[in-house]
């Protein structure tokens, strides 16, 4: 068993991830890795660094029931005393659609821009005490999708405290889930959102896909990852793209890689922008 220990540091793979907190049992002296990482190169990561869910070891499992993300076990969630619980889903579909007719697609992600100019996941707050947490799922994708779609218990990814840095998270457990459809009825969702839901223009801004191509100047995830995301959302897509071998890690790690880079030419932009309209305010 791999070494533990709450030493501060950063996730090698996603800018999602925050700091563990002390005693965390996923954060790892990269000294102590003693199996396979494949793309992982452990001479040019820091001395402590984080592992996705996706590439832990199944004889793991039971030793990470609380991690430096505040992952729970199911049970263990429902039964938090005091707790509001969300419950979030990510629907996809495979295609063989390509952009510009030579950049092949792949797959379908859906995710959503939300009213507070996040991205994340189609859902929201559930009530265990009074509806399971698929129904209460189901209801919420109901009415942020004007379509009613069937959630299961085997659909649950995992369920975790919310990231302290998070809009209204004291107390707050979220639940992820999967599920895999086919192309029209992603779309039809698609449709559905923009027509009939009725939070469509005042809790849901639109539906928007990942782009899980990499073009040549560098635009598609990589662009997209850079944005800003509600929680653990960003982390919650990492997670599941290594997950369901939607992106290899190989292109995930270039995409994240340069977002880091956008995201230094975006504070420089919006650093500009500060003193342009410094400049204009002092005028009136």
């Amino acid at each position: 068993m791999p070494k533990t220990s709450s030493a501060q540091g950063r996730d090698f793979l996603s800018t999602g991830y925050s700091p563990p907190a002390e005693g965390a049992k996923a954060f790892f002296d990269k000294s102590h890795i003693n199996f396979p990482l494949g793309f992982l190169d452990l001479h040019s990561v820091p001395e402590y660094f984080w592992i996705p869910a996706a590439y832990r070891p199944s004889s793991w499992s039971v030793d990470f029931s609380e991690m430096a993300s505040g992952q729970l076990a199911r049970a263990e969630a429902l039964a938090c005393s005091g707790c509001r619980h969300a419950c979030h889903v990510m629907l996809y579909a495979d295609t063989k659609t390509q952009l510009f007719g030579r950049i092949p697609i792949k797959h379908i992600i859906l995710m959503q821009m939300r009213f507070d100019g996040l991205l994340g996941f189609p859902g929201g707050l559930v009530n265990p005490s009074k509806e399971t947490l698929e129904a209460g799922l189901s209801r919420e994708l109901s009415e942020e999708l004007g379509v009613a779609i069937p959630i299961s218990a085997e659909n649950h990814m995992e369920s975790c405290h919310a990231p302290a840095s998070s809009p209204s998270s004291s107390h707050l457990i979220t639940h992820f889930y999967v599920k895999k459809m086919e192309e029209e009825q992603i779309m039809e969702v698609e449709r559905a959102a923009a027509s009939t839901a009725a939070d469509h223009g005042l809790e849901v801004l639109g539906m928007v896909r990942v782009p899980l191509y990499t073009m040549k100047g560098g635009g598609g995830l990589a662009s997209f990852l850079s944005h800003s995301f509600i929680g653990n959302a960003r982390s919650q897509l990492v997670d599941s793209l290594l997950r369901f071998n939607l992106v290899s890690p190989k292109e995930l790690h270039k995409a994240l890689t340069h977002s880091l880079k956008i995201h230094t030419h975006t504070a420089e932009d919006l650093q500009a922008a500060l003193v342009l309209t410094e400049v204009k305010r002092k005028q009136f």
